[in-house]
């Protein structure tokens, strides 16, 4: 046990240190990070079933929520001293039991950072009530726009936050205002039990992580509009879309035809602005990504921008010019080769 304690100590460390998004352990495969959508080996020895189940056993002893289904099956979370929170996913693999482990970080991204306007700061420091949708597609930086706004209400408001989130992407600490975080599967067994008691609650400010159901957005429409005269709770909810129109359609797309009516009717009286993010570069507004990879930016950039430093930064940085001058020796000694290889060996005349 201490092997296995000490092998699981190791791997949350090294996930941590490097950064990657996701820790993979399945039988007949080795230990695999994943960054940036791509997996890398950890080790080159594989792992057994007997590594596998010693390894559940172990989180299992040292899990803080979460239950597993009869057949071993569920969403566990962990707290290791000094590395912070991990969500832990259990789950079947033809017939074997993989386990998959993700981080909470420890502090969220400050607002200043994010490359957001200020006037929506200004906006969001203003309302009391309401729906805040935060719109963006696969990885562009959604739950960590939230983690920011939270962080933000918290510096700006005395009162309480409540969060609901599928998985903790960081961890808050309290400033002027509370800050209690649901996990899904660990904190709380459901979408709607969480619901149930953040309505009990009756939070200043509730924040919902990866909205995708009718139910959960007809109760942040619903509950949470303006022209309710019993709210007195600002919602910022995040949901997978391309854009703000594709967002609404998605929105109306939730639901059947004949529940459409009222929810179109909410949207339409608390639709008010639109706020798009500021490159950091240019300072126009618009659409906002972030570098991924190993390009040396952590700043946000407009799509103009984007490509632009995506294709110059080699040129304009110490780790661009490095990986130019491998690529330059190893293309020196390739044309040589081949060279070598048209023309044969230089005959010497006796």
């Amino acid at each position: 046990m201490e092997a296995t304690e000490k092998f699981v100590l190791d791997l949350l460390q090294l996930m941590v240190t490097k950064g990657c998004d996701q820790v993979l352990l399945l039988a007949g495969s080795p230990p695999l990070w994943v960054a940036w959508r791509k997996t890398f080996p950890v080790a080159h020895q594989k792992l057994e079933r007997s590594h596998i189940e010693a390894i559940l056993r172990h989180i299992l002893e040292c899990k803080r929520g979460g239950i597993l289904d009869a057949s071993n099956k569920g969403r566990l979370a962990i707290e290791v001293p000094a590395l912070g929170r991990f969500r832990v996913e259990v789950f079947g693999n033809q017939g074997e039991t993989g386990i998959a482990i993700w981080h909470a970080s420890k502090a969220p991204r400050r607002y200043e950072t994010l490359g957001l306007s200020h006037g929506f700061s200004n906006y969001l420091d203003s309302v009391k009530s309401g729906l805040v949708l935060i719109a963006g597609e696969a990885r562009s930086g959604r739950s960590t726009t939230m983690g920011a706004l939270i962080n933000l209400l918290s510096q700006q408001r005395s009162g309480h936050i409540a969060t609901i989130e599928d998985r903790l992407h960081c961890m808050h600490t309290a400033a002027q205002s509370i800050v209690t975080q649901m996990e899904i599967g660990v904190d709380t067994p459901s979408w709607q039990s969480a619901l149930d008691t953040v309505s009990q609650m009756k939070p200043n400010a509730v924040c919902m992580d990866a909205v995708q159901s009718a139910p959960v957005m007809h109760h942040a429409i619903t509950h949470y509009s303006r022209t309710n005269s019993g709210c007195e709770s600002l919602c910022v909810a995040t949901m997978r879309a391309s854009s703000a129109t594709d967002a609404i359609q998605r929105i109306i797309e939730m639901f059947a035809p004949p529940d459409r009516e009222p929810v179109l009717r909410h949207l339409a009286n608390d639709l008010e602005e639109r706020f798009c993010g500021v490159c950091m570069r240019c300072g126009a507004p618009g659409h906002i990504r972030h570098f991924p990879g190993p390009v040396p930016v952590t700043n946000s950039w407009c799509d103009r921008c984007y490509r632009i430093t995506a294709l110059t930064w080699p040129f304009t940085s110490l780790v661009g010019w490095q990986y130019l001058l491998k690529f330059g020796f190893i293309a020196f000694w390739v044309v040589r080769l081949i060279m070598y290889l048209i023309s044969g060996p230089s005959s010497t005349k006796p």
